[in-house]
C-alpha cells in the first residue's frame, strides 16, 4: 500500500486516500483477551487514510484497494 492510493475500509465500505503507511503495535481483544501485554506482539502495517473529512489510522488487513 502507498501514499495516494485509493482504498475502501471492508468493514464499512467508505472509500478513502492513504496519506501515510506505518507499523504500529495493535492488541486484538478478541483473539488474545482482555489482559494487554505490548511486549508479547510485533508491530503490523497501518495506514493513514483520509475519508472525506476524517482522518483515521487503519491496520492494511481491514483495507482493500478501491
Amino acid at each position: 500500500m502507498e501514499i495516494g492510493e485509493l482504498v475502501r475500509h471492508t468493514t464499512t465500505g467508505k472509500v478513502g486516500v492513504v496519506v501515510r503507511v506505518f507499523m504500529h503495535k495493535m492488541w486484538r481483544t478478541e483473539h488474545r483477551g482482555t489482559n494487554v501485554e505490548f511486549n508479547k506482539i510485533q508491530p503490523e502495517p497501518f495506514a493513514e487514510v483520509q475519508f472525506g473529512s476524517n482522518l483515521m489510522k487503519v491496520p492494511q488487513t481491514d483495507l482493500e484497494y478501491a
